[in-house]
């Protein structure tokens, strides 16, 4: 049991780490149209309430409905979630409302740099798998040069090639 829930939980993270530039994109746009940040969310968790990551989105608006800071709501949000990408942006988002920082051009620049990490990681995955790939491709390249030459081989070893 505990491995089943181990594992849902990594596939519930990876969701939420896939939906996770996307919604920050959307979030912006919208504050970008005259929405306010908690409008915006509202917004994109009604479009699509099962989702992992809206999941936790609507369980932060209860959070600040209910009268919490959004600071502290959002905190709450990085802690329930493993993942440090959205630790990072939960951070970004603290920091920019402490120092006056437009809030949509904060979580425009997120989602640019989640999905750079996630080109790069696809690039580096990419070239490890060329590699791996090398050494079945020599063996049966060495296999197919061995079957084909073999009765010549075979020949030879004879003598019977001349």
């Amino acid at each position: 049991a505990r491995l089943r829930i181990g594992g849902q939980a990594r596939r519930r993270a990876r969701l939420i780490e896939r939906r996770l530039p996307y919604t920050l994109d959307l979030v912006s746009l919208s504050m970008g149209a005259g929405a306010t940040f908690v409008e915006a969310v509202d917004t994109i968790t009604r479009d699509d309430p099962n989702d992992p990551f809206n999941e936790e989105l609507r369980a932060m608006m209860a959070e600040i409905e209910l009268g919490k800071p959004r600071r502290e709501a959002m905190l709450n949000l990085a802690g329930r979630v493993p993942l440090e990408t959205l630790r990072s942006i939960v951070t970004a988002i603290v920091q920019a409302e402490a120092l006056g920082t437009p809030l949509a051009e904060v979580l425009r620049i997120q989602a640019n740099l989640l999905r750079l990490q996630r080109t790069h990681r696809a690039e580096k995955l990419a070239g490890e798998a060329a590699v791996k790939l090398l050494i079945p491709s020599v063996l049966i390249f060495v296999a197919v040069v061995i079957t084909v030459f073999s009765p010549y081989i075979v020949r030879f070893v004879r003598g019977e090639l001349y």
